[in-house]
């Protein structure tokens, strides 16, 4: 997980002709910031924190110890990380 920038220029590439929003701009970008990760902006009040994250939470096949299905990693992840922040504000 990072702190992703949010580029004010990819927010044209939301503009859409017939809805309020485009979710899904015709640009091609793999981990580098891109205007689909800039949506959930729109959708917060500048003065609200929030946070944004792209996962997979499936395995396509079977591995040792991870079955074809379901997968919680990512979960585990996110979860271990609120809990962290959580933890430090709270001993503040």
């Amino acid at each position: 997980m990072w702190r992703m920038p949010l580029f004010a220029g990819y927010r044209r590439l939301l503009d859409s002709k017939v809805a309020d929003i485009n979710n899904a701009p015709g640009v091609r970008a793999s981990a580098a910031p891109s205007p689909r990760r800039s949506i959930s902006k729109e959708f917060v009040p500048d003065d609200v924190p929030w946070a944004h994250f792209d996962m997979m939470a499936w395995n396509n096949t079977s591995r040792p110890g991870r079955p074809e299905g379901g997968e919680a990693q990512v979960a585990r992840a996110i979860f271990a990380a609120i809990e962290k922040r959580i933890r430090k504000s709270v001993i503040r």
